[in-house]
């Protein structure tokens, strides 16, 4: 896979709901991650490629191997998220997202995430090359962050 300078790879968006909310009014630390996961799950239905997809077709599902997420300003009830998501690198079993949530132009979070592919028994497998193929729309410079 090529690298491209496209400033968005794939956005989402998200309403913060009440139930999100800590005891200070933000949105709980631990619901960026649902945040990010929707934007990631969203990017692969969109090329055709959604976790249900890969799982009846290819016996396969993506696990989280690792995440580094960076807090930047907080977010409230009510408020809009952009999800914008891409992939730096995608190799046989592991692709590294990079994504980073929005808030009227102002950077909320950013995530880089690690996942793997594995069968449903749990065993490491490749991707299909139809899928990396796909994400190839996706690509952003490890810079994008």
């Amino acid at each position: 896979m090529s690298s491209t300078s496209s400033p968005v790879a794939h956005e989402s968006e998200v309403t913060v709901r009440f139930c999100e909310l800590d005891p200070y009014g933000h949105v709980n630390h631990s619901i960026y991650v649902q945040y990010f996961e929707v934007g990631r799950v969203e990017a692969l239905a969109h090329v055709g490629m959604g976790l249900d997809v890969l799982l009846a077709d290819a016996d396969m599902t993506m696990v989280v191997v690792e995440i580094h997420t960076r807090f930047v300003a907080s977010a409230h009830l009510g408020d809009v998220l952009r999800i914008e998501s891409g992939l730096s690198s995608v190799g046989r079993v592991k692709a590294t997202w990079l994504q980073r949530i929005t808030r009227d132009n102002q950077l909320i979070a950013t995530q880089r995430m690690v996942s793997g592919s594995v069968s449903t028994a749990g065993r490491p497998v490749r991707f299909p090359a139809r899928l990396i193929e796909a994400l190839e729309i996706f690509r952003v410079g490890d810079d994008w962050l």
